[in-house]
């Protein structure tokens, strides 16, 4: 039985309308974005979830190295409506997307966040 499933994959952003491009980064800047991530209903409430997702922004945190930190701006995740809340106690944020609903979190606090791992 599959307990759990994470993929993830190399995105790129632009500034949104309005807003101006960060100038340490390149245009459009590179970020990570988790493309899906499940846990089995019969294994839901150990935890796996927080897991994954400590470990995708753990490999997110690594992808940024000290000679070039804006090798990826972050993580993205467009999560269903019920693993919102979830991925906000981690420190995601709102981000506007034409594509719908987006949750980012900086590829700073992923460094801190993995650093307390």
């Amino acid at each position: 039985m599959l307990i759990y499933l994470c993929t993830n994959a190399y995105a790129s952003v632009n500034a949104p309308q309005g807003f101006s491009p960060l100038k340490n980064y390149p245009h459009p800047a590179p970020a990570l974005k988790l493309t899906r991530m499940a846990v089995h209903v019969d294994s839901r409430g150990n935890k796996f979830g927080e897991q994954m997702l400590l470990d995708v922004i753990n490999k997110t945190a690594m992808a940024a190295n000290a000679d070039n930190p804006a090798a990826v701006t972050g993580l993205f995740v467009d999560p269903k409506h019920q693993a919102i809340d979830f991925c906000k106690k981690y420190g995601f944020i709102d981000a506007t997307s034409d594509q719908g609903e987006l949750l980012y979190i900086p590829i700073q606090h992923c460094i801190t966040l993995s650093a307390d791992l």
